[in-house]
């Protein structure tokens, strides 16, 4: 199944906290990359977790809810993710391919 908003939330937490991440020096722009590839489940729809750098970033439109370049809170992730996985029911694409339309 896909994995929850809270789970997703969590993890990303994690890996923001020097005081449990175990790969401190990652930020969200690396370690949403780690996310992506550990927890995307193709087919299932949804929210899934999906890439966040500042190459995708700049790409989003403000309904997508990252306000900054980098350096994005849980929140803001979340936000991004809840609005890809809209897009992808309205389009009937996958969430990631949202995601790689900012990367064009």
């Amino acid at each position: 199944p896909a994995p929850d908003q809270e789970a997703l939330c969590t993890a990303y937490r994690r890996f923001s906290d020097p005081d449990h991440a175990r790969l401190p020096w990652l930020g969200p722009g690396l370690f949403t990359k780690v996310l992506y590839f550990v927890g995307y489940r193709r087919g299932v729809g949804g929210v899934q977790p999906l890439i966040l750098d500042r190459v995708v970033a700049s790409q989003l439109p403000a309904e997508a809810g990252v306000g900054r370049r980098n350096g994005w809170s849980s929140e803001e992730w979340l936000a991004y993710l809840r609005w890809a996985a809209e897009q992808a029911r309205v389009g009937g694409v996958e969430p990631d391919t949202v995601e790689m339309a900012g990367r064009a």
